[in-house]
């Protein structure tokens, strides 16, 4: 639940004054953002923590394509903290690729894209007669992210003296 006992140390977190933070409001469903202060941009990107598990299982690739890093796949896994260190390598390069798109497509944008009706929602940009991007307080990036909550399946399933350790995780006969 929203409340402001999370939301003001987080804000604050990233950059926000007290003053600021206290003054939020929830964008779209889920972005807390300080009014006339931000560009209020919502849904920026979204990550999908369950196909970068399911590239960590097969070792960073997709079918037959290597699209993350290479690491152990499944069936080399020998403990649980094989797989988290896989996992971590995998999120760490997912994640950084998506900050890269979206500061590249936040760069473009500001110098391809003035946006004055949205400039002029934000403080001080009319009276300094600048786009909102060279006067906002600071800049969000809203990720939305698709879970699941696999990660005790993986750490029941091939882990355990009932369950061999191939890929496909099937009870021993």
């Amino acid at each position: 639940m929203y409340n402001d006992e999370v939301i003001i140390p987080a804000l604050q977190n990233r950059g926000v004054s007290l003053r600021d933070a206290r003054d939020y409001c929830i964008i779209g469903c889920v972005e807390p953002q300080a009014p006339h202060r931000t560009e209020g941009w919502h849904d920026a990107a979204f990550f999908n923590v369950a196909k970068v598990l399911e590239i960590t299982l097969n070792g960073g690739k997709v079918n037959d394509t290597q699209l993350g890093p290479v690491t152990k796949d499944m069936a080399n896994f020998r403990s649980i903290d094989d797989f988290y260190t896989a996992f971590q390598t995998q999120m760490e390069y997912f994640v950084h690729n998506l900050v890269e798109a979206c500061n590249s497509v936040d760069i473009a944008h500001g110098e391809r894209c003035p946006l004055p009706f949205l400039s002029a929602m934000v403080d001080d940009c009319i009276g300094r007669g600048k786009s909102f991007r060279k006067v906002a307080l600071f800049i969000t990036l809203p990720v939305h992210r698709l879970s699941v909550s696999l990660i005790p399946v993986i750490r029941y399933m091939p882990f355990r003296n009932k369950y061999s350790k191939t890929t496909k995780c099937q009870p021993k006969s």
